[in-house]
């Protein structure tokens, strides 16, 4: 294979993880006006796989370039912004045009935000950590709650003030300044601690999900959007504590 071919073929490779990526937000967005919102959550799930996946192949064959970066948020922003916010109206608001139904506009409209965001800052390739909710996970967050409220929750579909006000807080979550961590090193050997943390937590909420489904869904999406402020005011206080004690 001639370097120049091997150059392209690295090129391509991160790209396919993208497209699916795409693919699978296109179809969220179908099943979704079909009415069928379980598959429609599922289909975002799968883009997440695809967009967690396409960064690290690009760094490990090397071929990381800001074409890529700027694809990769396109993307996010079908699969993660407007799937979701069409999965919210399709469910609760169809036909309507109430501000309650406008707020299904929100995942998409702070993702993007948070997309152009996060582009504007981005130096170099590598990252530590997120600030602000990463979009995928607010994505999942949202489109499970969608599932649990219609499937799970008693009278959920009557009752939508709770699930407003999580929209609402998983929306602002996603461009605030609270710091979440990346996908883990899984070169555990290698790890940080909290990249383990990560990992194992990771595992045991995709056996939840394998076993429980759209039950456990919701809640462990929950629990990992709210994780970041929980991380948040733990530094407050220390960081209180510690300016009253040098006072």
């Amino acid at each position: 294979m001639k370097p120049q071919t091997k150059v392209k073929y690295k090129l391509l490779v991160p790209n396919f993880f993208t497209i699916g990526n795409m693919f699978c937000g296109f179809i969220s967005i179908i099943y979704s006006f079909n009415q069928e919102f379980i598959m429609a959550l599922w289909a975002i799930l799968f883009g997440a796989a695809f967009d967690a996946f396409d960064g690290k192949i690009a760094r490990y064959l090397n071929s990381s370039s800001e074409f890529g970066v700027e694809y990769d948020s396109l993307s996010d922003v079908i699969t993660f912004g407007a799937a979701p916010s069409f999965m919210i109206y399709n469910a609760f608001f169809t036909g309507q045009i109430t501000p309650f139904a406008l707020i299904s506009f929100f995942p998409l409209l702070f993702g993007s935000i948070r997309l152009a965001r996060f582009n504007a800052d981005l130096q170099g390739f590598d990252k530590e950590e997120f600030k602000g909710l990463p979009i995928p996970l607010g994505a999942l967050t949202i489109s499970s709650g969608v599932v649990f409220w219609l499937f799970v929750w008693p009278g959920g579909s009557e009752n939508l003030r709770i699930f407003i006000a999580i929209i609402i807080l998983v929306s602002v979550l996603m461009v605030s300044k609270i710091k979440y961590p990346t996908m883990p090193n899984f070169a555990l050997k290698h790890a940080r601690p909290i990249d383990r943390i990560v990992f194992f937590t990771i595992i045991i909420g995709i056996l939840a999900v394998v076993f429980w489904r759209e039950i456990a869904f919701f809640p462990i999406m929950l629990v990992v959007a709210l994780s970041g402020v929980v991380y948040w005011l733990i530094d407050w206080l220390k960081s209180s504590r510690q300016t009253g004690s040098d006072v």
